[in-house]
């Protein structure tokens, strides 16, 4: 690291924020047993518990996991003056345009959020520049270390065999929203506030039916099983659906499981220009993009233009034929990565290595160094603890009362599950962070 900072003595818990789970999970657990293992206190929280607990903990460490350019409450900065705030970047794949929009569009006061925090790990450096241009900031308050989540993909590949199943990748939050707002009131909103993806129902429909048409072709024409992923907007319980309609031959990703694990049981993934098809062309894991099928949807302008340079690795059939069968067939199709692939992966990722970067790494070897647990630790921890598990219980309860779904959004103590392949990966982890420290 380009910063040396004095080991500081943490008695109370730390405490991570996850603001979506089936995003953001699977690193705030790996983060929070690499510290249990160097004998931290870890209490996660979500959108619907983090504000009470906040105030009343006021911890010394605060990580964030989400979108950067999001505001902190302003009834919230007072309680985290004395805290150091850690801002772990969650969708940063930006250029410093699209730092801009936002910036200008959603009424960002990254003064304010640059005031509280002491640090943000930002996926590359379009957006450490778009901040050094804004704002009077030193290297010491953004450290460039790419995505966390395409870090933890390594561990998580796997030899291609034949499972014969297929996954399909949901991008229709506008259509099928987890807070059930409707299809006219995001399109609406997103009018109003000019935003790049105001068209997002036309084109997540359009996508929608040439799914739907596949999956049935498939379902009637072969043995093969369908995995669906939602996107972590989606609610996840409108697919179900389609288990009624098909049973056993369909599988619903569900939103305790992250992408990356549900990655490793299916052959192939089908899939729009976004993101998500990042961790797959790392693991040489077969992306077949519908994009020529649906015409350029449109579905997200935004990330259609920034992932150019992936989709050419990508399979793309011209039409809903040959997206059957490129589907059924029995070749493997891992198509060479092009030179705009892996300027892509750079530019956006912070990726020079095609296995990944060690952005979890760093950030984990980052907090074993710059903090240690005090002789109070444990005692404090044992304190904080009971109103952190009251009030889970009692937002647990209201939203099991009113909305279960916001359940597939909101991490809650009272849902949380073991993970031995996750404990497994965060020993992997750690040892990768003990070789870094021993190499720097």
């Amino acid at each position: 690291m380009s910063y040396m900072i004095t080991t500081k003595k943490i008695s109370k818990p730390i405490l991570i924020y996850v603001d979506s789970v089936s995003r953001d999970l699977l690193v705030a657990t790996i983060l929070k047993n690499v510290l249990e293992d160097k004998q931290f206190k870890v209490f996660l929280v979500s959108r619907t518990t983090y504000k009470l607990l906040v105030k009343i903990i006021k911890p010394q460490v605060y990580i964030v996991i989400k979108n950067f350019l999001k505001n902190f409450e302003e009834d919230l900065i007072p309680y985290l003056k004395k805290t150091d705030v850690l801002i772990i970047d969650a969708e940063g794949a930006m250029t410093e345009e699209r730092c801009e929009y936002h910036f200008t569009h959603f009424g960002i006061k990254l003064d304010k959020t640059l005031d509280i925090i002491k640090r943000a790990y930002l996926w590359n450096e379009n957006f450490s520049s778009f901040l050094k241009k804004k704002l009077n900031i030193s290297n010491k308050n953004v450290s460039v270390m790419g995505s966390p989540k395409l870090s933890l993909a390594k561990y998580y590949s796997s030899p291609l065999s034949k499972l014969n199943v297929i996954g399909f990748v949901g991008r229709f939050s506008a259509t099928n929203d987890f807070m059930q707002r409707t299809a006219l009131f995001t399109t609406l909103e997103r009018k109003i506030k000019n935003d790049l993806y105001s068209d997002g129902a036309i084109g997540e429909l359009n996508v929608l039916n040439v799914y739907l048409r596949t999956i049935d072709k498939l379902i009637k024409n072969t043995n093969l099983k369908i995995s669906i992923r939602p996107h972590p907007n989606e609610k996840f319980d409108s697919w179900n659906i389609l288990k009624e309609k098909y049973g056993q031959r369909i599988d619903i990703s569900g939103n305790d499981e992250d992408f990356l694990e549900w990655m490793k049981r299916v052959d192939k993934i089908v899939a729009t220009p976004s993101t998500s098809i990042i961790e797959p062309l790392i693991l040489n894991k077969p992306v077949i993009c519908v994009d020529k099928v649906t015409g350029g949807s449109g579905l997200n302008k935004y990330f259609e233009e920034m992932l150019d340079g992936f989709l050419d690795s990508t399979v793309r059939p011209d039409n809903e034929n040959e997206l059957f069968q490129k589907i059924i067939s029995d070749e493997i199709i891992i198509k060479k990565k092009t030179d705009s692939f892996y300027k892509s992966i750079k530019e956006y990722y912070n990726v020079t290595n095609i296995s990944g970067n060690e952005c979890i790494e760093n950030i984990s070897l980052d907090l074993i160094n710059e903090y240690t647990p005090s002789a109070l630790h444990n005692f404090l921890a044992i304190v904080y603890f009971i109103p952190f598990y009251f009030y889970n219980c009692f937002v647990w309860l209201k939203i099991y009362i009113r909305q279960k779904n916001e359940f597939f959004y909101h991490y809650n103590y009272m849902n949380d599950k073991f993970s031995s392949d996750r404990l497994i990966t965060s020993k992997s982890v750690l040892e990768r962070v003990k070789n870094l420290k021993h190499d720097k």
